[in-house]
């Protein structure tokens, strides 16, 4: 036996087909929100991953640069001394032919003497 379907009957399976169909999208933007808040953690770990790589990044360069100004300095502290070494050498130089010349001076007037007295 089929009983005729009344208008009311008819707004209460409406009613429930509404209310159904709620739950359902209600459902998938739970579904939706815990993707999201998932993604969001993802983004936030990347986003502190690569914070912590620009700070290595900066702390690395700024080591390279300290690097740089004392490799700097040394090469400036090493070309004064090779100054100081050629300027040494040059006066020494200097000196050893003054002295070879006194010498060989010396020498000959020693040997003119010699001469002049033993002929």
């Amino acid at each position: 036996m089929q009983y005729p379907l009344s208008s009311r009957s008819i707004k209460c399976c409406g009613s429930r087909n509404m209310e159904l169909e709620h739950v359902k999208r209600c459902s998938t933007l739970e579904e939706d929100l815990e993707k999201l808040r998932s993604d969001q953690a993802s983004l936030a770990k990347e986003v502190e991953d690569s914070r912590s790589m620009v700070v290595e990044a900066t702390k690395r360069a700024e080591d390279a640069e300290t690097r740089a100004l004392k490799a700097e300095t040394l090469l400036k502290q090493a070309d004064a001394m090779a100054d100081r070494n050629v300027a040494e050498f040059k006066e020494s130089e200097e000196r050893d032919l003054l002295v070879g010349t006194e010498s060989t001076v010396a020498v000959t007037g020693f040997v003119n003497k010699f001469q002049s007295e033993f002929p």
